[in-house]
């Protein structure tokens, strides 16, 4: 008796637990995200340090594309988040935007990077809004 209690409390709250498991991953992958937006900025622009803000961005944007992955099955929306990888790209704008001998040329690229960068937040928004939709389906207890 006590066993198919729990069952039936199962099946009423399936739809609470599937929801806070997404925006559980939505909250990580944003602190994690910006924690590698955040630190080529403090490296590149503070302290000089190209080399450094490229190895931060790639490992947090590779521990966000783990989370994601793990979390979301491809056919649902998690096949290859490339638009991800916008802490990484922004590393690349920032090496152009504040290179040794700046040019005209450079800056120009560092600002279409830059706005790179922006369409591919827009897109991650986006995922992440066909990835939180539910699927109207019943629960597999």
């Amino acid at each position: 008796a006590h066993f198919e209690a729990i069952r039936q409390a199962q099946k009423d709250y399936w739809c609470a637990e599937a929801y806070a498991r997404v925006t559980f991953l939505i909250g990580m992958m944003h602190l994690i995200q910006s924690f590698a937006y955040w630190l080529p900025i403090h490296c590149i622009g503070e302290l000089g340090l190209v080399w450094g803000a490229m190895i931060c961005s790639s490992t947090l944007t590779s521990a966000v594309w783990i989370m994601f992955r793990m979390d979301v099955i491809p056919s649902h929306g998690g096949c290859f988040p490339i638009e991800l990888g916008g802490p990484f790209i922004e590393a690349i704008s920032l090496a152009f935007a504040y290179t040794h001998h700046p040019t005209s040329q450079a800056l120009d690229v560092s600002r279409a990077v830059a706005v790179l960068v922006l369409l591919m937040q827009i897109g991650q928004t986006i995922r992440l809004y066909v990835v939180s939709q539910p699927g109207n389906g019943s629960p597999e207890l």
